[in-house]
């Protein structure tokens, strides 16, 4: 039961953050780069109870005092000019942070970390009420519809509803299609390289990506896989995948187990399965906005 008073508080919080977010940006603010969350402690959106996030559309800018870097942590410490006395956490990518001189409390180091994993939710493809052994393509879409656009499905059950009105879920102008009835701009694309995967963590996107599955690494084979990146370890020789199916055996083929979320993947063994042509041949999903 929730009470009427936290209630209460909440609304307050929310219109606090809501009111003017169309406003000038003042010198020493975030700038919303697109929809996301204010945590009152660090860790994963999907982890936290409904008390302890708070939801920020697109566009919003609020004035911070104080923004720190504590180590071990992706998230950002951040106090607020609306509410000096309180400690709230962001994902830095989804943000642009713009810096005033005046403002001495700015750890100097403050600076991206090399590691770079996005806040995704997992969505496994074993548990589809529709054709689980071959969604994966519509599982993996929809982690990176979730992504982006938090209010826009509550499951890839749901995402696959719209999928298959565009055709099925293994064709890429339905999954296209789908994507861009719940408001994602974005195109299929098979001329991916690793710096397009790069460039799209660095924009604040998951990466679905085709990959064979089946075979040896030195020679892959199979209908094809989807999985989606959602991120790179700290000396970018691997990446961090949500793989709908579970845990891939990258050198020998096939799977060996069901839990696929935060995987590391790496490059070494994934290129083969994923650049089976050869540098930039690469399948992929590219958001645009």
């Amino acid at each position: 039961q929730t009470l009427p008073g936290l209630v209460s508080r909440r609304k307050a919080e929310s219109e606090l953050f809501l009111k003017g977010t169309k406003n000038d940006v003042l010198a020493h603010t975030i700038l919303a780069q697109r929809d996301t969350w204010l945590k009152r402690k660090p860790g994963q959106t999907s982890d936290l109870t409904p008390e302890q996030k708070l939801f920020v559309p697109k566009g919003s800018a609020h004035a911070w005092t104080n923004i720190s870097i504590v180590p071990g942590e992706v998230d950002y410490k951040i106090t607020l000019e609306a509410q000096p006395n309180q400690v709230w956490w962001f994902y830095p990518t989804h943000w642009k942070i713009i810096n005033d001189p005046k403002v001495t409390s700015v750890d100097p180091q403050f600076k991206h970390p090399k590691k770079l994993v996005l806040d995704v939710p997992y969505y496994s493809q074993r548990d589809n009420k529709k054709d689980p052994l071959r969604s994966c393509f519509s599982s993996a879409c929809a982690m990176l519809l979730k992504y982006v656009k938090p209010n826009s499905i509550t499951s890839d059950d749901e995402y696959m509803v719209t999928v298959y009105k565009y055709g099925d879920t293994t064709e890429p102008s339905a999954q296209v299609t789908a994507l861009e009835q719940h408001g994602l701009d974005v195109k299929f694309r098979q001329d991916g390289g690793w710096s397009d995967i790069d460039s799209q963590l660095a924009k604040g996107f998951p990466i679905p990506i085709g990959v064979l599955h089946h075979g040896p690494v030195s020679k892959p084979s199979g209908g094809g896989h989807w999985l989606t990146i959602i991120g790179r370890n700290e000396d970018n020789t691997a990446y961090v995948v949500n793989d709908p199916y579970g845990e891939m055996d990258l050198i020998n083929g096939g799977y060996q187990n069901s839990n696929g979320s935060h995987l590391l993947y790496s490059k070494k063994n994934l290129g083969p399965r994923w650049l089976v042509e050869g540098p930039g041949t690469g399948w992929y999903i590219e958001a645009i906005k």
